[in-house]
């Protein structure tokens, strides 16, 4: 198990590298929105790189709905909320409206991708390295305990949407029988 980990660090790591270099070269074609895409991609990849080095299994990894929380959290623990802050401007600025929007100027695009997107991706390296020593491998079923509370939840909140609407309808209805006579 220990080396599928490692195996699967390893690749992220090679691939989040190569999509960085794809990026740049995409830079020097004038391909800007596409290398903001690509540095992402880069970013992302070393996000779940994180996570494996925890012990974290690639399918919880790889997703934002648990797999994004527990990198804040282990973010937090660590006392690297400027690692976060940076996740989180790139995620806005390089991918929603950078790539997908085309709002970000490419200029400011260029100067992320060119000079942050390298400072972060080397300090997230020196995470992972200090994250293989961790084992957070036991926190899986608390992770699936959590789900199906929220499961739970949302089941009942729609219930309880669905009574208040047909409250509201009752109410309506009565009072404008009341009113039509």
């Amino acid at each position: 198990m220990q080396n599928l980990f490692e195996r699967n660090i390893k690749e992220l790591i090679s691939n989040a590298d190569k999509d960085y270099n794809d990026a740049l070269r995409l830079l020097e074609t004038g391909d800007t929105y596409d290398a903001a895409e690509k540095a992402w991609s880069a970013i992302e990849g070393l996000r779940k790189a994180c996570l494996i080095a925890a012990k974290i299994p690639y399918e919880i990894a790889k997703t934002k709905s648990r797999g994004l929380p527990l990198f804040i959290k282990i973010l937090k623990a660590v006392g690297r909320k400027d690692l976060l802050k940076s996740y989180m401007y790139f995620s806005q600025q390089l991918h929603s409206m950078g790539f997908y929007e085309r709002v970000t100027p490419e200029s400011d695009l260029r100067d992320t991708i060119q000079d942050d997107v390298p400072e972060w991706m080397q300090k997230i390296k020196e995470l992972i390295n200090i994250l293989r020593k961790v084992d957070l491998s036991d926190i899986i079923d608390i992770l699936n305990e959590i789900d199906k509370i929220k499961q739970r939840i949302l089941r009942e909140s729609s219930k309880y949407l669905e009574l208040q609407q047909k409250l509201s309808q009752m109410i309506t209805q009565k009072i404008m029988n009341v009113l039509r006579t």
